[in-house]
């Protein structure tokens, strides 16, 4: 069965899901900057110990610490589908005064599941390790929450991204089966005339209900396409076509609960000719003067599509996490080391811009999602048969 993943920052990257994200409580005051692992830190300045963004899924993670005296803190996601695993990045020893103690529960459809404990130790981080993992789902929509607990000390948690099964082709609905989580059973078979009779009745009722909600989905399909249509001469329409996020792929991962976390390492797919140019700029090489080397001065120089924003980000960082590790082989504050820490500030400042660019395309994707369905923006309203914008 097909595996796709649900990432902590792009969300679901299943073909045809359109733009569905993780939902993070509470909103403000609470979790870290994306990618970061403090609220007002770098990668430089938070802890001895830093994240190589190279190995996170997409470059990306969500962190937080969670205090007793703090709000529920939260993680959720919809998704239909049989299976699903949450991965997370395991954090080293980080000292006595820094929070790296982990303790998270999970609820799946209202339901405490399960529950992932950990003292840290070692010297570095691990990646892509499976904090829980469920199968055997009955194949609808499922809500999956995420929650780090503080109900005696203070825990940290830093997420990465979810995977989940989804089964393209479910059983026909005239058939009665049943299945629980990690269990499956087989389909229910009549043992009497009297329960044949019962299913031939329920089947003949079936039917008649599906044939009046087809009717009644008819007609809500005509009346929102006439509103939409006659709202169309009010309202803008994007010039810009809708971007193909439905249908971006990343690698595959198939969830498994191995010993060896490094097996749960999603394969890398060969760096593509955009990723190439933004760690070797075609300006080239660095200017012998000291100064950083030349990047996209303005948005009018990054590529237009998702993905490619998205891996001219990701290929950013990793030529960060090149730099630093040049850095450190030179102690000293030489004039080639304060010409890569310029360039490494130059690099963070573009991928910030790219997420805050991102952030704003994804937006404006939604305003074009409203714009198909036939529904007003926020902040629209009619006035005497006119939009006006308040």
């Amino acid at each position: 069965m097909p595996t796709y993943i649900f990432d902590d920052y792009y969300g679901d990257e299943r073909p045809g899901a359109g733009i569905v994200v993780p939902t993070y409580l509470p909103v403000v005051g609470q979790w870290d900057w994306i990618g970061g692992t403090c609220a007002s830190c770098t990668l430089q300045t938070n802890i001895d110990i830093p994240i190589d963004p190279t190995r996170a899924q997409n470059a990306t993670w969500h962190s937080v610490t969670v205090s007793p005296d703090e709000p529920a803190t939260t993680i959720s996601i919809n998704f239909t589908g049989t299976a699903v695993t949450a991965y997370c990045l395991l954090p080293p020893d980080l000292g006595p005064w820094i929070t790296s103690y982990m303790n998270v529960s999970f609820v799946l459809d209202d339901n405490t599941v399960g529950k992932f404990e950990r003292i840290a130790s070692g010297d570095d981080w691990t990646y892509n390790y499976p904090v829980y993992s469920v199968s055997n789902l009955e194949n609808r929509q499922h809500t999956f929450v995420v929650q780090p607990r503080a109900d005696v000390n203070t825990s940290y948690l830093v997420f990465d991204y979810f995977t989940y099964e989804f089964d393209g082709n479910p059983p026909p609905s005239s058939s009665s089966s049943s299945s629980t989580p990690t269990t499956s059973t087989s389909p229910l078979a009549p043992s009497s005339h009297s329960q044949r009779a019962r299913l031939s009745v329920g089947a003949i009722a079936g039917s008649a209900v599906g044939g009046i909600l087809v009717l009644i989905i008819a007609i809500l399909a005509v009346w929102f396409i006439r509103r939409w249509q006659s709202r169309r001469r009010r309202w803008p329409m994007k010039d810009e076509p809708k971007e193909d996020i439905d249908v971006l792929s990343y690698p595959q991962t198939t969830p498994c609960l191995a010993s060896d976390p490094a097996q749960h390492a999603p394969k890398a797919d060969a760096t593509s000719s955009l990723q190439k140019e933004a760690l070797h700029p075609r300006d080239g090489p660095a200017p012998s003067d000291g100064s950083a080397p030349a990047l996209p001065a303005s948005a009018t120089h990054w590529p237009p599509s998702v993905a490619d924003k998205r891996a001219l980000a990701g290929a950013s960082m990793q030529r960060v996490a090149e730099i630093e590790a040049r850095v450190a082989q030179r102690p000293g504050a030489d004039e080639e080391n304060g010409r890569l820490r310029r360039e490494i500030d130059a690099l963070q400042a573009q991928v910030g811009q790219l997420h805050v660019a991102l952030e704003q395309q994804a937006a404006e994707m939604r305003e074009g999602v409203l714009y198909e369905r036939g529904e007003a923006p926020p902040g629209y309203e009619e006035e005497g048969g006119a939009g006006v914008v308040v």
